[in-house]
Protein backbone atom coordinates (compact mmCIF):
# COMPACT_ATOMS: atom_id res chain seq x y z
CA UNK A 1 0.00 0.00 0.00
CA UNK A 2 1.07 3.52 -0.58
CA UNK A 3 1.64 5.79 2.45
CA UNK A 4 3.20 9.26 2.86
CA UNK A 5 6.84 9.09 3.89
CA UNK A 6 6.30 10.49 7.39
CA UNK A 7 3.67 7.84 8.11
CA UNK A 8 5.82 5.08 6.62
CA UNK A 9 8.78 6.15 8.75
CA UNK A 10 6.62 6.10 11.87
CA UNK A 11 5.55 2.53 11.07
CA UNK A 12 9.10 1.45 10.25
CA UNK A 13 10.43 2.88 13.50
CA UNK A 14 8.04 0.76 15.56
CA UNK A 15 9.49 -2.36 13.90
CA UNK A 16 13.15 -1.43 14.14
CA UNK A 17 12.68 -0.58 17.81
CA UNK A 18 12.36 -4.31 18.49
CA UNK A 19 15.98 -4.78 17.46
CA UNK A 20 17.63 -1.59 18.70
CA UNK A 21 19.15 -0.70 22.09
CA UNK A 22 16.89 0.44 24.92
CA UNK A 23 17.96 4.07 24.40
CA UNK A 24 16.20 4.09 21.06
CA UNK A 25 12.87 3.02 22.58
CA UNK A 26 12.34 6.61 23.67
CA UNK A 27 12.45 7.70 20.04
CA UNK A 28 9.81 5.10 19.15
CA UNK A 29 7.62 6.33 22.01
CA UNK A 30 7.97 9.89 20.73
CA UNK A 31 6.85 8.83 17.26
CA UNK A 32 3.85 7.04 18.67
CA UNK A 33 2.89 10.16 20.60
CA UNK A 34 2.79 12.30 17.44
CA UNK A 35 0.73 9.83 15.40
CA UNK A 36 -3.02 10.13 15.89
CA UNK A 37 -5.49 7.69 14.35
CA UNK A 38 -9.22 8.21 14.22
CA UNK A 39 -12.16 7.82 11.86
CA UNK A 40 -15.29 9.63 10.79
CA UNK A 41 -18.78 8.15 11.33
CA UNK A 42 -18.94 7.42 7.58
CA UNK A 43 -15.96 5.06 7.89
CA UNK A 44 -13.22 7.29 6.48
CA UNK A 45 -9.95 6.60 8.34
CA UNK A 46 -7.94 9.61 9.58
CA UNK A 47 -4.22 9.57 10.34
CA UNK A 48 -2.41 12.69 11.57
CA UNK A 49 1.36 12.86 12.04
CA UNK A 50 2.51 16.07 13.73
CA UNK A 51 5.88 17.50 12.71
CA UNK A 52 6.42 21.13 13.69
CA UNK A 53 9.94 21.58 12.32
CA UNK A 54 8.81 23.69 9.34
CA UNK A 55 5.48 25.49 8.73
CA UNK A 56 4.40 23.12 5.95
CA UNK A 57 1.91 20.28 5.72
CA UNK A 58 0.81 17.56 3.33
CA UNK A 59 -2.69 16.13 3.04
CA UNK A 60 -3.34 12.96 1.09
CA UNK A 61 -6.49 10.96 0.34
CA UNK A 62 -5.77 7.29 -0.33
CA UNK A 63 -8.28 4.81 -1.76
CA UNK A 64 -8.00 1.04 -1.63
CA UNK A 65 -8.01 -0.32 -5.14
CA UNK A 66 -5.34 0.47 -7.72
CA UNK A 67 -4.33 -2.08 -10.31
CA UNK A 68 -5.40 -5.02 -8.13
CA UNK A 69 -9.10 -4.35 -8.78
CA UNK A 70 -8.91 -4.07 -12.57
CA UNK A 71 -9.98 -6.86 -14.90
CA UNK A 72 -7.96 -8.06 -17.87
CA UNK A 73 -9.87 -5.86 -20.31
CA UNK A 74 -9.62 -2.75 -18.12
CA UNK A 75 -5.88 -2.68 -17.40
CA UNK A 76 -4.87 0.86 -16.49
CA UNK A 77 -8.37 2.23 -15.90
CA UNK A 78 -7.57 3.19 -12.26
CA UNK A 79 -4.57 5.09 -13.65
CA UNK A 80 -6.69 6.81 -16.31
CA UNK A 81 -9.31 7.58 -13.66
CA UNK A 82 -6.67 9.29 -11.53
CA UNK A 83 -5.90 11.59 -14.47
CA UNK A 84 -9.57 12.21 -15.13
CA UNK A 85 -10.24 13.40 -11.58
CA UNK A 86 -7.84 16.31 -11.99
CA UNK A 87 -9.25 17.10 -15.42
CA UNK A 88 -12.89 16.79 -14.23
CA UNK A 89 -12.56 18.89 -11.07
CA UNK A 90 -15.46 21.32 -10.67
CA UNK A 91 -14.84 22.55 -7.13
CA UNK A 92 -15.01 26.27 -7.85
CA UNK A 93 -16.90 26.63 -11.08
CA UNK A 94 -14.93 26.24 -14.29
CA UNK A 95 -11.46 26.93 -12.88
CA UNK A 96 -8.90 24.10 -13.20
CA UNK A 97 -7.71 22.35 -10.08
CA UNK A 98 -4.23 23.83 -10.56
CA UNK A 99 -5.57 27.38 -10.30
CA UNK A 100 -7.34 26.70 -7.00
CA UNK A 101 -4.32 24.82 -5.63
CA UNK A 102 -2.13 27.75 -6.63
CA UNK A 103 -4.31 30.12 -4.60
CA UNK A 104 -3.07 28.43 -1.42
CA UNK A 105 0.51 27.99 -2.73
CA UNK A 106 0.05 24.21 -2.92
CA UNK A 107 1.91 21.62 -4.94
CA UNK A 108 -0.18 18.61 -5.90
CA UNK A 109 -0.02 15.23 -7.58
CA UNK A 110 -1.54 11.78 -7.72
CA UNK A 111 -0.20 8.24 -7.99
CA UNK A 112 -1.63 4.86 -8.92
CA UNK A 113 -0.17 1.78 -7.26
CA UNK A 114 -1.01 -1.88 -7.17
CA UNK A 115 -3.30 -1.67 -4.15
CA UNK A 116 -4.10 2.03 -3.80
CA UNK A 117 -4.65 5.30 -5.62
CA UNK A 118 -3.69 8.54 -3.86
CA UNK A 119 -4.08 12.30 -4.28
CA UNK A 120 -2.11 14.84 -2.28
CA UNK A 121 -1.49 18.52 -1.68
CA UNK A 122 1.58 20.06 0.00
CA UNK A 123 0.98 23.59 1.31
CA UNK A 124 1.76 26.21 3.98
CA UNK A 125 0.27 24.84 7.17
CA UNK A 126 -2.13 27.76 7.70
CA UNK A 127 -4.05 26.62 4.60
CA UNK A 128 -4.88 23.17 5.97
CA UNK A 129 -8.63 23.72 6.03
CA UNK A 130 -8.71 24.98 2.45
CA UNK A 131 -6.50 22.10 1.31
CA UNK A 132 -8.87 19.51 2.76
CA UNK A 133 -11.76 21.29 1.06
CA UNK A 134 -9.95 21.09 -2.29
CA UNK A 135 -9.25 17.39 -1.85
CA UNK A 136 -12.86 16.76 -0.92
CA UNK A 137 -14.12 18.50 -4.06
CA UNK A 138 -11.53 16.69 -6.18
CA UNK A 139 -12.44 13.14 -5.19
CA UNK A 140 -16.18 13.53 -4.59
CA UNK A 141 -17.64 15.73 -7.31
CA UNK A 142 -15.97 15.24 -10.71
CA UNK A 143 -17.84 16.04 -13.90
CA UNK A 144 -16.65 13.70 -16.64
CA UNK A 145 -16.96 14.74 -20.27
CA UNK A 146 -16.23 12.85 -23.46
CA UNK A 147 -13.88 15.65 -24.55
CA UNK A 148 -11.77 15.39 -21.39
CA UNK A 149 -11.69 11.62 -21.64
CA UNK A 150 -10.47 11.72 -25.22
CA UNK A 151 -7.65 14.13 -24.33
CA UNK A 152 -6.55 12.17 -21.30
CA UNK A 153 -6.42 8.92 -23.27
CA UNK A 154 -3.52 10.38 -25.26
CA UNK A 155 -1.86 11.85 -22.16
CA UNK A 156 -1.82 8.44 -20.50
CA UNK A 157 -0.72 6.78 -23.73
CA UNK A 158 2.21 9.21 -23.87
CA UNK A 159 3.21 8.23 -20.33
CA UNK A 160 3.11 4.55 -21.25
CA UNK A 161 5.20 5.11 -24.38
CA UNK A 162 7.82 7.13 -22.48
CA UNK A 163 8.03 4.48 -19.79
CA UNK A 164 8.39 1.67 -22.32
CA UNK A 165 11.38 3.45 -23.86
CA UNK A 166 13.39 2.86 -20.65
CA UNK A 167 15.45 -0.38 -20.57
CA UNK A 168 15.08 -0.61 -16.79
CA UNK A 169 11.30 -0.59 -17.08
CA UNK A 170 11.34 -3.25 -19.79
CA UNK A 171 13.41 -5.49 -17.52
CA UNK A 172 11.06 -4.92 -14.57
CA UNK A 173 8.02 -5.52 -16.76
CA UNK A 174 9.40 -8.79 -18.11
CA UNK A 175 10.24 -9.88 -14.56
CA UNK A 176 6.73 -9.05 -13.34
CA UNK A 177 5.12 -11.03 -16.15
CA UNK A 178 7.09 -14.12 -15.10
CA UNK A 179 6.56 -13.50 -11.40
CA UNK A 180 2.78 -13.08 -11.58
CA UNK A 181 1.76 -15.08 -14.64
CA UNK A 182 -2.00 -14.92 -15.26
CA UNK A 183 -2.30 -12.45 -12.35
CA UNK A 184 -0.16 -9.85 -14.16
CA UNK A 185 -3.12 -7.65 -15.29
CA UNK A 186 -3.80 -6.95 -11.60
CA UNK A 187 -0.31 -5.52 -11.03
CA UNK A 188 -0.06 -3.65 -14.34
CA UNK A 189 -0.50 -0.08 -13.04
CA UNK A 190 0.19 1.68 -16.33
CA UNK A 191 -2.27 -0.23 -18.47
CA UNK A 192 -2.31 -0.69 -22.22
CA UNK A 193 -3.63 1.04 -25.34
CA UNK A 194 -6.60 -1.27 -25.77
CA UNK A 195 -7.96 -0.46 -22.34
CA UNK A 196 -7.19 3.25 -22.64
CA UNK A 197 -9.15 3.61 -25.86
CA UNK A 198 -12.06 1.29 -25.10
CA UNK A 199 -13.24 2.51 -21.69
CA UNK A 200 -16.34 4.73 -21.74
CA UNK A 201 -17.40 7.69 -19.64
CA UNK A 202 -20.20 5.67 -18.00
CA UNK A 203 -17.67 3.07 -16.91
CA UNK A 204 -15.66 5.80 -15.16
CA UNK A 205 -18.82 6.94 -13.38
CA UNK A 206 -19.42 3.38 -12.22
CA UNK A 207 -15.83 3.17 -11.00
CA UNK A 208 -16.38 6.37 -9.00
CA UNK A 209 -19.57 5.07 -7.37
CA UNK A 210 -17.98 1.74 -6.50
CA UNK A 211 -14.50 2.58 -5.23
CA UNK A 212 -14.51 6.28 -4.30
CA UNK A 213 -16.53 6.01 -1.12
CA UNK A 214 -15.51 7.21 2.38
CA UNK A 215 -15.37 3.76 3.96
CA UNK A 216 -12.81 2.77 1.32
CA UNK A 217 -10.55 5.78 1.95
CA UNK A 218 -8.05 7.21 4.38
CA UNK A 219 -7.07 10.84 4.90
CA UNK A 220 -3.43 11.23 6.00
CA UNK A 221 -2.22 14.66 7.12
CA UNK A 222 1.40 15.26 8.12
CA UNK A 223 3.36 18.34 9.08
CA UNK A 224 2.90 21.48 11.17
CA UNK A 225 -0.67 20.71 12.26
CA UNK A 226 -2.57 19.84 15.41
CA UNK A 227 -4.44 16.55 15.39
CA UNK A 228 -7.62 17.91 17.01
CA UNK A 229 -7.80 20.74 14.48
CA UNK A 230 -7.26 18.36 11.58
CA UNK A 231 -10.04 16.07 12.80
CA UNK A 232 -12.39 19.04 13.00
CA UNK A 233 -11.42 20.13 9.48
CA UNK A 234 -11.86 16.57 8.20
CA UNK A 235 -15.38 16.41 9.61
CA UNK A 236 -16.22 19.69 7.88
CA UNK A 237 -14.75 18.59 4.52
CA UNK A 238 -15.73 14.92 4.42
CA UNK A 239 -18.28 14.35 7.19
CA UNK A 240 -21.38 14.56 4.96
CA UNK A 241 -20.00 12.00 2.50
CA UNK A 242 -22.32 8.99 2.75
CA UNK A 243 -21.03 5.54 3.54
CA UNK A 244 -21.61 2.87 0.89
CA UNK A 245 -21.10 -0.86 0.71
CA UNK A 246 -17.58 -2.23 1.06
CA UNK A 247 -16.30 -2.47 -2.54
CA UNK A 248 -13.70 -5.09 -1.69
CA UNK A 249 -16.40 -7.30 -0.20
CA UNK A 250 -18.50 -6.93 -3.34
CA UNK A 251 -15.51 -7.21 -5.68
CA UNK A 252 -12.86 -9.31 -3.89
CA UNK A 253 -9.39 -9.50 -5.36
CA UNK A 254 -8.58 -13.11 -6.25
CA UNK A 255 -5.42 -14.71 -4.94
CA UNK A 256 -2.59 -15.02 -7.47
CA UNK A 257 -1.85 -18.56 -8.66
CA UNK A 258 1.15 -20.09 -6.89
CA UNK A 259 4.51 -20.19 -8.61
CA UNK A 260 5.50 -23.72 -9.53
CA UNK A 261 9.14 -22.99 -10.39
CA UNK A 262 11.92 -20.43 -10.46
CA UNK A 263 11.61 -18.43 -13.67
CA UNK A 264 14.16 -16.30 -15.50
CA UNK A 265 14.40 -14.04 -18.52
CA UNK A 266 17.31 -12.35 -20.29
CA UNK A 267 16.81 -9.10 -22.18
CA UNK A 268 19.41 -7.47 -24.41
CA UNK A 269 19.53 -3.74 -25.10
CA UNK A 270 21.92 -0.96 -26.12
CA UNK A 271 23.14 -0.20 -22.58
CA UNK A 272 26.58 0.14 -21.02
CA UNK A 273 26.02 -1.88 -17.83
CA UNK A 274 24.53 -5.23 -16.85
CA UNK A 275 21.58 -5.22 -14.47
CA UNK A 276 20.53 -8.27 -12.47
CA UNK A 277 17.05 -8.20 -10.95
CA UNK A 278 15.77 -10.75 -8.44
CA UNK A 279 12.10 -10.53 -7.51
CA UNK A 280 9.95 -12.28 -4.93
CA UNK A 281 6.30 -12.05 -4.11
CA UNK A 282 6.36 -10.08 -0.89
CA UNK A 283 4.00 -10.69 2.06
CA UNK A 284 0.58 -9.13 1.49
CA UNK A 285 -0.46 -6.08 3.50
CA UNK A 286 -3.89 -7.52 4.29
CA UNK A 287 -2.79 -11.10 4.98
CA UNK A 288 0.55 -10.38 6.71
CA UNK A 289 0.92 -6.70 7.69
CA UNK A 290 3.90 -7.31 9.95
CA UNK A 291 5.71 -9.31 7.29
CA UNK A 292 5.08 -6.62 4.68
CA UNK A 293 6.56 -3.95 6.96
CA UNK A 294 9.57 -6.17 7.65
CA UNK A 295 10.10 -6.48 3.89
CA UNK A 296 10.13 -2.69 3.54
CA UNK A 297 12.60 -2.44 6.44
CA UNK A 298 14.89 -4.95 4.72
CA UNK A 299 14.72 -2.91 1.51
CA UNK A 300 15.66 0.25 3.40
CA UNK A 301 18.67 -1.49 4.98
CA UNK A 302 19.85 -2.63 1.57
CA UNK A 303 19.47 0.91 0.18
CA UNK A 304 21.38 2.50 3.06
CA UNK A 305 24.93 3.04 1.81
CA UNK A 306 26.18 3.08 5.40
CA UNK A 307 24.77 -0.36 6.25
CA UNK A 308 27.05 -3.41 6.42
CA UNK A 309 24.63 -5.24 4.16
CA UNK A 310 25.01 -2.64 1.41
CA UNK A 311 28.77 -2.28 1.83
CA UNK A 312 29.40 -6.03 1.68
CA UNK A 313 27.63 -6.30 -1.66
CA UNK A 314 29.33 -3.28 -3.21
CA UNK A 315 32.75 -3.07 -1.52
CA UNK A 316 33.35 -6.76 -2.18
CA UNK A 317 33.43 -5.96 -5.89
CA UNK A 318 30.47 -8.08 -6.95
CA UNK A 319 28.36 -5.05 -7.90
CA UNK A 320 28.89 -1.40 -8.78
CA UNK A 321 25.65 -0.54 -7.00
CA UNK A 322 22.72 -2.30 -5.33
CA UNK A 323 19.25 -1.04 -4.61
CA UNK A 324 15.87 -2.37 -3.66
CA UNK A 325 13.24 -0.29 -5.48
CA UNK A 326 9.90 0.73 -4.02
CA UNK A 327 8.09 -2.41 -2.98
CA UNK A 328 4.91 -1.40 -4.83
CA UNK A 329 5.40 0.33 -8.15
CA UNK A 330 3.30 3.42 -8.71
CA UNK A 331 2.47 5.45 -11.77
CA UNK A 332 2.67 9.14 -10.75
CA UNK A 333 0.91 11.81 -12.72
CA UNK A 334 3.38 14.17 -14.47
CA UNK A 335 4.09 17.31 -12.51
CA UNK A 336 1.73 20.06 -13.65
CA UNK A 337 3.26 23.25 -14.95
CA UNK A 338 3.17 26.35 -12.75
CA UNK A 339 -0.03 28.21 -13.44
CA UNK A 340 1.26 31.66 -12.57
CA UNK A 341 4.69 33.34 -12.82
CA UNK A 342 3.93 35.01 -9.48
CA UNK A 343 3.60 31.70 -7.65
CA UNK A 344 5.82 28.97 -8.96
CA UNK A 345 4.53 25.82 -7.21
CA UNK A 346 5.24 22.82 -9.45
CA UNK A 347 4.22 19.47 -8.00
CA UNK A 348 6.87 17.04 -6.88
CA UNK A 349 6.70 13.46 -5.71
Amino acid sequence: MHFPRAFAYAQLASILALFLPVAVWAQGDSLRRIVRRDSLPNGMAIVVVENHNVPLATAEVVFRGGASVQSDELQGVPHLFEHMLFKSYRGRGVRPFGIDANEIDAAYNGATGREAVSYFLSFPAEHAGEALGLLSALVRDPEFTDEDLQRERFVVRGEIQRTHSQPQFLLADASDRLLWGAFFPRVNTGGDDLSMFSVKKDQLKGFLRTWYVPNNAALVVTGDVKADRVLSMARAAFGDWKRQGDPLAAHPVPAPPPLDSIRAVVLTADVTTVTITMSWRAPGVRSDPRGSRDAVALADVMNDEASRFHRKLVDGGAFQAVASPTMVRTTPRPSPSPVSPRRRTPAVR
